[in-house]
């Protein structure tokens, strides 16, 4: 029996990249992986930028929801876990640079906020000094109190 859970826990670290559907166009699914999505933050068309950064929270939103709710130790809870930590190394440095970007400093603070990575602190608190609208601005604040609080928690 430990045999078998230890091939199933094996099988499911060693997996291929999670992925969620992004429409290209109506009635066609290509599926992208966390690295393509970050990468879509990076890049110059508008459009690609905000449908990654759509798709990158829902992922967030969904895997540190899952992450919360799931029983320690679970498998659900180990693969939430594993995703973020995927996450965390993609998503941060691409939302740290896209906080530059108008369009994406909503999105991208409140997934530096659901990530709680202390690295975004700096770029975030300079942020909510500047002039902002009040939407962005609320969201940002929210994610700087987010990460104060987790970094002051460990």
């Amino acid at each position: 029996m430990i045999e078998v859970l230890a091939l199933l826990c094996g099988a499911a670290l060693a997996g291929p990249p999670i992925t969620r559907p992004v429409y290209e166009a109506p009635g066609e699914v290509a599926e992208m992986s966390i690295q393509q999505l970050a990468l879509e933050l990076r890049t110059e068309a508008g459009p690609d930028k905000r449908m990654a950064s759509r798709e990158l929270l829902r992922l967030v939103r969904y895997t540190t929801s899952r992450a919360d709710k799931a029983r320690p130790g679970g498998m659900s809870h180990t693969e939430a876990l594993l995703t973020l930590g995927e996450l965390n190394a993609e998503v941060v440095p691409a939302c740290i640079r896209g906080l530059s970007d108008p369009s994406l400093v909503r999105p991208c603070a409140v997934m530096l906020g659901l990530l709680e990575d202390p690295a975004a602190l700096p770029g975030l608190q300079l942020l909510s000094a500047g002039e902002l609208k009040r939407r962005d601005a609320r969201a940002v604040d929210k994610a700087v109190g987010r990460i104060k609080a987790a970094t002051e928690a460990q």
